[in-house]
């Protein structure tokens, strides 16, 4: 019986995470050489998006997007229909090494910089065959051939062909191309071959994220919420944060002098964070039922991105001050959406 639907999409999204990033004039097929670099065979590239075609398993079909690339690192996100995994890799003394990965991650944010969770290497140096790592769950990959032939739906290749073997068994073969990265994976699982394969490269575009942005109005008993979705389309390295402040401006839950500084939070936390300017409190210009609509409306807004019930609302680094609510140090709102409906 093979695993269930989630663990396999989940699986299957690790395991088959393929990243491709093209240059210009990737279209030429050069000619692999055992001076190559992991660069050479794994650039990183902005705006890029790829789309991959699977075969025995509906999970094998996905597409990945470029959400960041901070010096010797990139940060893609890999959706396979499923779920959303995002995962950061390094390309640093001789080794391609996934550093973290995380799922069902569905914001975007730069995580470059958190500390390691996985030290999975996909490529070493030097790039030959016979080139030989082990991996943490016992596994080994071996670089098998430098000029194998394989056909993908986008075009026929001669490419690295990296073995992952467990036990003498071989489990997943991996094939890199100079200049385009790895653009052929086949992953063995019991008796079956479930296979990903380019398809489809998407140059200068970006990534789609749905953003929904609350408010509120005021009835004669309570305060409630109401909402709109909207799309944001962002490329590698750009932040959601503008976006975020021109819709609280727009919903009048900031004055046209308020900055929204940063928004962060942890992987895996249960809190988000906002920073604004003192100007959200100085310029609201609101009284009690006003002040509860407007920070009930930016705790849904952020804690709905976020995927959290609960939102720290700073000032310029100071824990949320008015003349009428006064928080502590780590204190949050919480998000409200009872009785919520579309705007």
């Amino acid at each position: 019986m093979f695993i269930e639907k989630i663990a396999k999409s989940m699986l299957l999204a690790s395991l088959l995470l393929v990243l491709v990033f093209p240059i210009a004039g990737c279209g030429q097929e050069p000619t692999p050489n055992e001076e190559a670099t992991i660069q050479d065979y794994f650039p990183f590239n902005e705006n890029v998006k790829m789309v991959y075609e699977g075969q025995g398993n509906e999970f094998a079909t996905y597409t990945t997007y470029v959400d960041y690339i901070v010096d010797d690192k990139i940060q893609i996100r890999t959706n396979n229909g499923g779920t959303e995994v995002v995962s950061v890799i390094q390309n640093s003394d001789g080794m391609l090494t996934e550093t973290n990965s995380w799922g069902e991650l569905y914001y975007k944010s730069d995580l470059t910089g958190e500390d390691a969770n996985s030290t999975e290497v996909l490529l070493k140096e030097p790039l030959i065959e016979g080139t030989t790592w082990d991996l943490s769950d016992g596994s080994q990959r071996e670089i098998t051939g430098m000029s194998v032939a394989i056909e993908t739906p986008y075009d026929s290749f001669d490419a690295l062909e990296v073995t992952t073997t467990k036990d003498g068994e071989t489990i997943q073969k991996q094939y890199y191309v100079l200049d385009l990265g790895m653009v052929q994976s086949i992953l063995f699982v019991e008796d079956e071959e479930i296979s990903s394969s380019l398809k489809d490269m998407i140059i200068g575009g970006g990534y789609d994220f749905t953003i929904r942005s609350y408010n509120f109005f005021v009835t004669d008993t309570d305060i409630l919420s109401n909402f709109v979705d909207k799309t944001v389309t962002l490329k590698t390295g750009e932040e959601i944060n503008d976006f975020i402040a021109s819709e609280f401006l727009d919903g009048g839950l900031i004055s046209a002098n308020t900055t929204l500084n940063e928004m962060w939070i942890k992987p895996g936390s249960k809190v988000a964070n906002i920073d604004f300017s003192e100007e959200f409190v100085s310029e609201m210009n609101a009284g009690t039922t006003k002040e509860s609509g407007v920070l009930m409306s930016v705790a849904n807004t952020i804690g709905n991105y976020f995927q959290v019930q609960k939102v720290i609302i700073t000032l310029d680094g100071e824990p949320y001050s008015s003349g009428h609510i006064l928080m502590e140090e780590g204190d949050a709102f919480d998000t409200t959406y009872q009785n919520e409906v579309p705007d």
